[in-house]
């Protein structure tokens, strides 16, 4: 967004640092008191963010007591954000599936976002010059946000094997509205 824009987002800011027109506040909402009338909201499957955010926090991929945990925190910001939230006058919702099967569609709903036109063209040339490993680069101030790893995409897909399920089932248990916000669910060997 800072390349395509021209313009940094607070609070970290990767390309434009001398700048002080900024794009847009990135937050994560970890306490859920954001309310803005404005919001881009990109989401992901709840496996993924569950492994995420364990190995993140050097947590035991195996203990269901944190994964619970985690998911309850997950479960409630999607809630919020997908299902509840009332206030806002624009959101745009992207999810980072969509943006790895066709990132130039997903990019072109934030354009729409900031009533901009999509130019394939500079997306395209953009989106070259941006890779995990230039992210990696970017983001000093914390090496555990993107993972290069081998052993961390061996260690994910464990986690989908042996925890999907209880992900999916608690998640949906507890909030089974949400299931209209997930296209892939997987159907384990009891036909969920």
């Amino acid at each position: 967004m800072e390349l395509y824009f021209e313009q940094p987002s607070l609070v970290r800011l990767f390309y434009y640092p001398e700048s002080r027109d900024f794009l847009i506040l990135h937050t994560h909402d970890l306490e859920l008191d954001v309310e803005r009338s404005h919001v881009i909201y990109l989401y992901r499957n709840p496996v993924d963010t569950i492994f995420s955010q364990l190995h993140y926090h050097d947590e035991t991929l195996n203990d269901r007591n944190r994964v619970a945990y985690w998911l309850d925190l997950y479960g409630r910001h999607l809630d919020k954000w997908l299902h509840r939230e009332r206030f806002t006058s624009r959101k745009t919702i992207l999810t980072y599936e969509g943006m790895k099967e066709d990132l130039a569609a997903e990019f072109s709903k934030i354009t729409k976002h900031f009533d901009r036109a999509f130019d394939t063209n500079r997306f395209e040339q953009i989106a070259r010059r941006v890779s995990k490993e230039t992210v990696k680069q970017k983001t000093r101030h914390d090496k555990k946000v993107v993972q290069l790893d081998n052993s961390y995409e061996v260690q994910r897909e464990d986690f989908r094997k042996f925890q999907g399920s209880f992900v999916w089932k608690t998640l949906i248990s507890d909030r089974p509205y949400l299931v209209n916000y997930f296209a892939d669910i997987p159907p384990d060997e009891n036909g969920f």
